[in-house]
């Protein structure tokens, strides 16, 4: 009976480490001493509960836990963690990337972490930068262009013809004096389409 208690408390202690775990190991050892519980129960001797316990283990971690980690993992991104989880976040420089040879500073989850640029340039103090590699403990970094509305060069320019979709709304008096003039145009063409027949009367008239 001794044994079988043995068995038990060996089983709840695996449970509870799998629980904790959560990596589809210790439960199969829990369920070996399970069987080897049982074994005891039906009057086999310590070598064969032993033997129930290895069988049990070995098949469960070898050919189930496999298929099982399979399932529970399936579908899900992989994570990061540790310092690989702060590339592509944004941070500010403290102290300024001088060179290849002369990092910046920046902070990033609380903690200060040597920085320098992709292609060994130089960076100002206040820049926002965006991690793109992690080299050892020195951080790889870019120049993060800021968001704001665009001015001056930024603003794209529209070509082609004036009238249209997608022109610029700095364009519209632009494409109404264009219109006005067209219009004056085609009215001065029918005016003078209009005034062309009166014209030949009269020199029908003077030449007679």
């Amino acid at each position: 009976m001794a044994a079988f208690w043995f068995w038990v408390i060996v089983a709840v202690a695996f449970a509870i480490a799998e629980v904790m775990t959560v990596a589809f190991f210790a439960a199969f050892i829990a369920l070996g001493a399970l069987g080897a519980a049982i074994a005891s129960l039906l009057g086999f001797n310590l070598l064969v509960q032993a033997i129930v316990l290895g069988i049990i283990g070995v098949a469960g971690i070898f050919v189930a836990r496999p298929y099982l980690v399979a399932r529970v993992h399936v579908g899900r991104p992989a994570l990061r963690s540790g310092a690989d989880s702060m590339v592509g976040q944004q941070a500010v420089l403290l102290e300024p990337i001088r060179g290849a040879g002369e990092p910046g500073h920046v902070k990033i989850a609380g903690e200060l972490w040597p920085a320098v640029t992709e292609d060994g340039s130089s960076l100002p103090a206040t820049t926002p930068v965006i991690v793109t590699a992690l080299r050892s403990t020195v951080l790889i970094v870019r120049a993060a262009s800021p968001l704001g509305p665009a001015t001056g060069s930024d603003v794209p320019r529209p070509t082609g013809r004036l009238d249209g979709p997608g022109r610029h709304p700095r364009d519209a008096p632009n494409r109404r004096q264009a219109r006005r003039h067209h219009a004056r145009q085609r009215h001065r063409q029918r005016q003078r389409h209009h005034l062309q027949p009166g014209r030949r009367s009269e020199a029908c008239t003077l030449q007679r």
